[in-house]
């Protein structure tokens, strides 16, 4: 497992990637002893296309407020990890809420498109 990133109360603790899979995975954690609290993916055809789609998996431990603190933190990481790539993104417009998953967990699913190239 690679060094966590550190950013707000939750951190993001890399997931070695899949072959032939893209999608750049973390374990949201939170607190010193590290306690997974959710996942969040980086997917879509960025850094080589024109999209990128941001899913963040909040276990029921946290409360809305943490969540949304979550998502706070998920979206500057994600501006941060595409500007490394050169691009910046927009919001793709649409009603964003968190979907409520079978095993308890809130699931909230955010698309973007590239804007711009960093030159």
């Amino acid at each position: 497992m690679q060094q966590v990133r550190t950013m707000d109360v939750f951190r993001f603790a890399k997931i070695p990637m899949r072959a032939n899979d893209p999608t750049r995975r973390y374990r949201i954690v939170r607190g010193e002893e590290d306690v997974t609290v959710g996942r969040l993916e980086i997917g879509g055809d960025v850094p080589d296309g024109d999209s990128v789609v941001l899913t963040v998996d909040c276990r029921a431990v946290l409360a809305e407020t943490e969540r949304e603190s979550v998502l706070s933190t998920a979206r500057r990481f994600l501006d941060e990890l595409v500007a490394g790539w050169g691009h910046q993104v927009a919001e793709v417009p649409g009603a964003r809420e968190w979907a409520p998953q079978p095993d308890g967990v809130h699931r909230m699913r955010i698309e973007y498109q590239v804007v711009c190239a960093n030159l």
